[in-house]
């Protein structure tokens, strides 16, 4: 199944693209961002996930995180109707302002639902889902950054990994190459124009 970069196209003058879908069953095909997803199954039993070749299936009230540039796909019963909400963040704005984020790990599978954090970032996605359908005005702009940034502070001090992240040595160039197919996904590359346009081999591409 061919794999497409979806970039993201932010709000005005807003850190991410926020997305909402109501009575309907998904069937999104493989893709990936360069940014961190947050996602959040309003109603709906057994949304079905693949996140880096992981099955997670995913019921009404479940809040779960894509990292960056995982790979990953979502389906649903054609019999079921889903209602999901979710926001993808613009990785430049998050590391500058938010440094630490560069080694995040963001684990929120397996956690309780019942605890005060977890209501708080339910609330911080309906609410930005409320305002976000409002002209963008500068005052709504700023509520809508507060309950961003709250979420943001609640994900940092409780659903990542605390623990050093080491950069591979290849990690720049992975970079790169990353920055250069997000600047080039409505051309036709492919892994061989990739390869040959770094001077690198398919398999170090790889």
């Amino acid at each position: 199944m061919p794999i497409a970069y979806e970039e993201v196209n932010n709000l005005a003058r807003l850190p991410f693209k926020f997305f909402k879908r109501s009575n309907y069953v998904p069937k999104a095909p493989t893709h990936w961002h360069t940014g961190i997803e947050i996602d959040y199954l309003v109603s709906g039993e057994d949304f079905k996930v693949v996140i880096a070749g992981q099955t997670h299936h995913y019921n009404s009230g479940d809040i779960w995180a894509i990292d960056r540039t995982q790979i990953h796909a979502a389906t649903g019963h054609k019999d079921r109707s889903y209602y999901v909400m979710g926001l993808i963040i613009d990785n430049n704005f998050l590391e500058k302002e938010y440094t630490s984020s560069k080694n995040w790990r963001i684990k929120m599978d397996h956690v309780s639902r019942d605890t005060a954090s977890y209501r708080q970032l339910r609330k911080n996605l309906i609410t930005i889902a409320e305002l976000v359908d409002q002209p963008i005005s500068d005052s709504i702009r700023f509520l809508i950054l507060s309950e961003f940034f709250q979420m943001i502070a609640l994900i940092d001090s409780e659903y990542t990994e605390k623990t050093a992240v080491t950069t591979p040595p290849n990690q720049s160039l992975a970079d790169t190459v990353i920055a250069y197919i997000a600047n080039n996904s409505s051309t036709n590359i492919t892994a061989q124009s990739i390869a040959e346009h770094f001077r690198i081999s398919q398999v170090t591409l790889n």
